[in-house]
């Protein structure tokens, strides 16, 4: 079945009239329904934009008493980065994970497919971008749309390395679609004990050109906010690691408990740590450079230490970063998107 555009204008009529009048997660539920049927690029901008105003229908009591919440260790005696299958994810076993191993490792979230897939879409995106720069008429379909809210921000910092998903509607639709699929969303929500909203300025797609020549860490509590309950899903699009020859993910392999003392002399950035100073704070763990496989992907929340691999001969790597927090804790500094 298929939506002719009278469908498709009655659909945008009514989700309006549903957020005018407070409805607005009613709204993104008639949308993403219509958007099943036909990925109309309309309808996708549209949801951006009603992801972001329903924010504020989105209860802002804490789902859960006490952060870092006490979960049961799913893995006990095991060191190191812990690995599960995708139908092993669950609330309780992200919880378990993170609260006492640091992060999580699901082998094989997303088939290969559809990660060449958002391959192809990134460099997409990033040429799409490029036009709209230089002066371009931007297109109902393009695969680049601007989204107002934090723009300047970030087109400011890193842009070379990424495209936020609320630029590329059509990615960010598809993303929901597999974050609820892969149960993604019901974990992460489930961990929280609330309905995630992602940050917009850190859900985006990433193109990495090589390594990094520093060799700082950092913790995103250090500049996300204070008090801020997370969780962050890295997933590779690319073989990345050592011998793949492109940059992965370096972490400290276990749980730090909290956001350590930075402002060292000469670091890169004011959230920066060296890697004696990570190594110093938690001496019985030790860092690891993973191997991923496209399609692989790495939870993890703000306290956890980690760096993208050091060495510039690297390669291009893809990979999407996506933040997803708590409303009870969002930092007003940053843009929501609810999910």
């Amino acid at each position: 079945m298929m939506l002719d555009a009278s469908e498709v204008d009655r659909t945008l009529s009514a989700a309006s009239d549903l957020a005018r009048d407070g409805r607005g997660l009613e709204a993104i539920e008639r949308l993403s329904n219509s958007y099943a049927v036909q990925a109309d690029p309309r309808i996708a901008r549209r949801l951006v934009e009603v992801r972001h105003e329903a924010f504020a229908e989105v209860s802002k009591l804490p789902g859960r008493d006490a952060w870092p919440p006490v979960f049961a260790d799913p893995f006990p005696g095991q060191d190191g980065l812990i690995d599960i299958a995708p139908d092993e994810l669950s609330g309780d076993v992200l919880g378990g994970a993170i609260t006492h191993h640091g992060c999580l490792r699901v082998n094989g979230l997303i088939d290969l497919d559809t990660a060449e897939g958002f391959r192809d879409r990134i460099e997409s995106a990033f040429a799409a971008r490029d036009r709209f720069v230089a002066g371009a008429a931007l297109e109902v379909d393009a695969p680049f749309v601007p989204f107002g809210p934090g723009r300047f921000k970030a087109e400011v910092f890193g842009r070379n390395l990424f495209v936020r998903a609320v630029d590329t509607p059509d990615a960010l639709c598809d993303l929901v679609d597999i974050f609820t699929a892969t149960g993604i969303k019901a974990a992460v929500a489930e961990y929280l004990g609330e309905r995630p909203a992602m940050i917009a300025n850190k859900w985006v797609l990433r193109r990495s050109d090589g390594g990094m020549a520093l060799t700082d860490f950092h913790q995103d509590g250090a500049f996300l906010g204070d008090g801020i309950r997370t969780v962050d899903c890295w997933i590779a699009l690319s073989d990345c690691g050592p011998g793949t020859g492109r940059p992965a993910v370096d972490l400290l392999a276990g749980r730090v408990d909290d956001i350590l003392p930075t402002g060292e002399s000469g670091a890169a950035f004011t959230w920066s740590l060296a890697e004696q100073t990570v190594l110093d704070a938690v001496p019985d763990l030790r860092i690891e450079s993973p191997v991923f496989t496209a399609g692989d992907a790495l939870f993890f929340d703000e306290r956890l230490p980690h760096r993208t691999s050091v060495g510039v001969d690297l390669g291009t790597r893809y990979a999407i970063e996506s933040w997803f927090v708590a409303p009870s804790s969002y930092p007003e500094k940053h843009v929501p998107i609810v999910l």
